[in-house]
């Protein structure tokens, strides 16, 4: 997939920030239908990193289900469950980015956590599509401490590929982003946590791809 097919907006999909399975599946849900609602638009990347085995099967299978092909889904996990259920793509976590070209299956977009230039420069040598870099600002339900918008920027400037901004990034925040050179915009709170996910992820679309946006409701 070349850089400019991408979708701007990213949603992670956490079970950990969730809760309980039911709450995570009421998360995917929502998602499914925003995608439904603004075709092509949106990653979607299924993380359940502290799951059983059977639990992240079930939930992968489940997941798949529930979203359409207008959503780009991924699945952080094993690349031989996303490729046994029709995963578009995968996540990697900063600490488990390969150490070569990940070849094993066709995928059509691959993304890796990335705090540093360097873990940036290790996902594109595995073969990764973009970047996910944050926390840009403070995350609202976890303590990390933020990196700003320069480095966002000095990031943009030195990858090789796509930036996903990521933490405590409401829409409000999201021109700022874009202006330091962000492709798009990843957000697990600021749809999971929100009362109307689907209208939350509506705004985030808004932001994120105004002119597109702008013209369709004229």
């Amino acid at each position: 997939m070349s850089p400019g097919d991408l979708p701007r907006l990213y949603a992670i999909a956490d079970l950990a920030y969730a809760g309980s399975q039911a709450e995570f599946l009421r998360c995917i849900a929502a998602l499914a239908e925003a995608a439904r609602l603004h075709p092509s638009q949106l990653a979607i990347q299924v993380r359940a990193r502290q799951a059983s085995a059977p639990a992240l099967v079930a939930l992968a299978r489940t997941s798949r289900e529930a979203v359409g092909k207008e959503a780009l889904l991924m699945l952080n996990g094993p690349e031989a469950l996303a490729a046994e259920f029709g995963y578009d793509g995968i996540h990697w976590p900063e600490a488990l980015i390969p150490g070569a070209p990940a070849e094993s299956h066709n995928f059509a977009i691959r993304t890796a956590a990335a705090h540093s230039i360097e873990a940036v420069r290790r996902a594109h040598r595995a073969g990764a599509t973009a970047v996910v870099y944050g926390p840009v600002f403070a995350p609202t339900w976890k303590h990390a401490e933020p990196v700003g918008l320069a480095a966002l920027r000095h990031c943009a400037e030195a990858s090789p590929l796509p930036v996903y901004a990521l933490g405590g990034i409401g829409p409000d925040q999201v021109s700022e982003c874009l202006a330091a050179g962000a492709h798009g915009i990843a957000v697990l709170s600021g749809i999971a946590g929100a009362a109307d996910p689907v209208a939350s992820t509506t705004r985030y679309l808004a932001a994120v791809l105004p002119e597109r946006h702008s013209t369709s409701d004229q």
